[in-house]
């Protein structure tokens, strides 16, 4: 019986011993002699989309880490030269792209940080003129799309609140600033002076000076500055520039009819350098604020 027992003693004994030089479980980056890295886990390499660290990798069938541009089932992603996958604004090769909070690259109209982007099918943002669906857009250098008045090689366009080109005055200037145009322009016709055109700049000017004079009327801006610095907030571009101001007129015909029975009004609207005029109202209760200004390219 003793030694028997004896022999279960050093059986269990062998067993323990056996049981504590077991090799450990192991997992870990390991560069293969090619260059590339892989991840193995419990002796084999990780393949496919992986999370390391809080980090998304993407592993090929043989398990090499990707890097740079990689199609994954229909969709393009980036991986950093560390294998991670980049998310947000990436610029390569001069180009600026845009990466999903998942990872896949932006294609077509984004919205990013309030901002819409265009990027082409290439992932590429789009900068400049665009033409999509039928209707001309127009995306700032830095890509984003522009909205209202924009000064493009020396040329005023208006693009609506969903970046669209607009060409008719109608959907573009008030009513009353359509009008003072005509009223102006029949002037300027019976004294044979050329047509003005209506600007963006100016009128958005004009807009900012009609509320300024409901509540001081005077050629002398609030803050103290001249009318004209009002054309500098407004991007508009001039050699010479003037200003007609007039209030309680309930119609821009009417204004524009008492301007002319002014010497200093009149030799503004009938001013054969200028080409561009900038009009707009503000109504104040029952009280309207007229303003023109004119300007020369």
């Amino acid at each position: 019986m003793k030694k028997i027992s004896k022999k279960l003693v050093v059986l269990c004994i062998a067993a323990a011993a056996a049981l504590g030089t077991a090799a450990p479980v192991s997992a870990g980056w390991e560069q293969l002699e090619t260059g590339d890295w892989q991840y193995t886990q419990e002796d084999a390499a990780l393949t496919g989309w992986n999370q390391i660290d809080g980090s998304w990798y993407y592993f090929d069938k043989d398990g090499v880490m990707q890097t740079g541009w990689q199609a994954v089932s229909g969709s393009w992603y980036y991986f950093q030269d560390s294998g991670e996958m980049a998310t947000g604004w990436l610029q390569e090769d001069g180009n600026w792209y845009y990466l999903e909070s998942w990872g896949g690259m932006a294609v077509g109209w984004q919205m990013v940080s309030g901002s819409w982007y265009y990027f082409q099918d290439g992932g590429k943002m789009a900068a400049g003129w665009l033409q999509d669906n039928g209707n001309w857009y127009y995306l700032e250098s830095w890509g984003g799309m522009a909205v209202g008045w924009r000064t493009v090689d020396g040329t005023e366009y208006y693009f609506a609140a969903d970046g669209t080109l607009q060409d008719d005055p109608a959907e573009i200037y008030p009513a009353e600033a359509l009008e003072m145009l005509e009223a102006v322009n029949r002037y300027r016709e019976a004294a044979g002076v050329p047509a003005l055109e209506l600007s963006g700049s100016l009128s958005a000017a004009a807009s900012v000076r009609a509320g300024e004079i409901a509540a001081e009327f005077s050629h002398t801006r609030p803050d103290g500055s001249g009318w004209e610095t009002a054309l500098e907030e407004t991007g508009a571009e001039y050699r010479s520039a003037g200003e007609n101001i007039a209030y309680g007129y309930s119609t821009a015909e009417e204004a524009v009819r008492e301007w002319m029975r002014s010497p200093s009004h009149k030799a503004n609207i009938l001013n054969p350098s200028y080409d561009r005029l900038g009009a707009a109202c503000y109504r104040d209760g029952k009280t309207t604020y007229w303003v023109q200004i004119f300007a020369e390219n």
